[in-house]
């Protein structure tokens, strides 16, 4: 049996989990500029694309990152901020929407010239130094919104509870 919440489909044979199907419809590969904030910059390539559902994906290096922790019992995040040159190891996400505008919800691994990783949710602050993307866009009826979810204090793709 299937239950429907809004736009979603809440499927007990995929353990009440919610599911929203797309296709691939296009991949837009591209390069950002040195200097601009890797987020930002992403953020902007999205809605200069019109893409309102998919998956980043990012390789490169920055010249200081500003990576996010959460805190799970105080339903916060702190900040971590890298001064160094690092290079990206993995950066990637999902694009979705929020109140009807493009929301990006990105994480990011880097690491020093020692080896050395970190990594955390990507935040305003990571400043490119070269930064190569493939964004993959997806087609479906509508695309997942986040919404406010007080529990955790984020804002979240829906759930089915």
């Amino acid at each position: 049996m299937s239950v429907w919440r809004a736009d979603y489909q809440c499927d007990e044979h995929l353990g009440g989990d919610l599911v929203k199907s797309y296709t691939l419809a296009r991949c837009h590969m591209g390069r950002l500029q040195p200097g601009e904030d890797l987020l930002a910059g992403l953020l902007r390539k999205t809605k200069q694309l019109y893409v309102r559902s998919g998956y980043i994906k990012v390789l490169g290096a920055v010249r200081q990152a500003k990576v996010g922790f959460y805190d799970q019992e105080k339903n916060i995040y702190h900040s971590i901020k890298l001064d160094d040159p690092l290079e990206i190891v993995t950066c990637h996400g999902n694009i979705s929407e929020k109140e009807g505008q493009t929301a990006l919800h990105l994480h990011i691994s880097v690491a020093n010239d020692q080896g050395k990783s970190f990594g955390g949710h990507l935040q305003e602050g990571t400043e490119v130094a070269v930064a190569e993307f493939c964004i993959f866009e997806f087609e479906g009826e509508q695309p997942l919104q986040r919404e406010y979810d007080p529990d955790f204090n984020l804002d979240l793709w829906p759930s089915c509870e």
